[in-house]
């Protein structure tokens, strides 16, 4: 349904070999594998600064987990905040404290948080960050949860030249940075496949390249959806996420590419 966002990297894919079958048959009159052989590998460091940017944009995060990278994704938390208290909240500013909630399984930071309201006094601004703050918090779907309250918040309220203020403390939700893991990944695959075929005969194999690259990012997109959180509700009841059962078919047909690719030339 492309209507609805499509097929994210894996319709990527499928779109990327179509406009270069047709720009390689039509426009540059080679045979498509000789362009998808090339194409391939600066879409690998595309695909790692694509990640950046969802990482940037608290996009495709990790499941919760305490870890050398761990990362608290505030944007979410943060949209959700300004959408619940309407026009009255001008900003929200988060800062990291020294302070933990451990419980069994994850030990949770603890934010200092600083609510800036417009057109509001001291008494409605303590109100507002008392009362409302725990009930726009818990409008955050589950598996989408980045800042937790417990409780009433403890409210401290102040006045500069801005206006109002209220600050308080939250509770963050650690998670995998899963989207610089994958940058990474892609990145190294791009030196990969830049030094094969300026370093090696690989290049003229034809379809070699194109295969290896399916293996090498739809196998490490396979490996590294273990560490995400569910994306959309009708995953958490199969075993394999919707991203790894899309990875499958694409490793299998880089697979037979590179086994074919030993019987042809990448002559143009």
């Amino acid at each position: 349904m492309v209507w609805k966002g499509g097929l994210a990297s894996h319709g990527a894919a499928i779109a990327i070999v179509a406009a270069m079958f047709y720009w390689s048959k039509k426009l540059a009159k080679k045979h498509p594998l000789w362009t998808l052989d090339r194409i391939v590998i600066v879409v690998a460091l595309a695909a790692g600064f694509i990640r950046v940017g969802n990482w940037f944009n608290s996009e495709i995060y990790g499941a919760q987990a305490n870890s050398a990278f761990e990362t608290v994704f505030i944007e979410d938390g943060r949209n959700t905040l300004m959408r619940g208290y309407g026009g009255t909240l001008k900003t929200v500013t988060f800062e990291a404290t020294d302070q933990f909630v451990t419980t069994d399984s994850i030990t949770y930071p603890i934010l200092n948080a600083t609510l800036s309201f417009v057109r509001l006094d001291d008494i409605q601004t303590e109100q507002y960050a008392t009362d409302f703050l725990p009930r726009i918090l818990n409008t955050q779907h589950p598996d989408n949860q980045h800042l937790l309250v417990q409780g009433v918040p403890e409210v401290t309220v102040y006045e500069d030249e801005k206006g109002w203020h209220a600050q308080t403390q939250l509770i963050g939700v650690p998670r995998y940075p899963t989207q610089l893991f994958e940058a990474a990944g892609y990145w190294l695959f791009f030196f990969i496949l830049t030094l094969l075929y300026l370093k090696t005969n690989v290049g003229q194999k034809r379809g070699f390249l194109f295969g290896l690259f399916l293996v090498l990012v739809f196998g490490f997109r396979f490996f590294i959806e273990n560490f995400k959180e569910v994306q959309v509700q009708f995953e958490q009841s199969m075993q394999l996420n919707m991203g790894q059962w899309l990875s499958i078919p694409l490793v299998a047909i880089g697979l037979l590419f590179i086994a074919v690719s030993s019987r042809t030339k990448s002559i143009s």
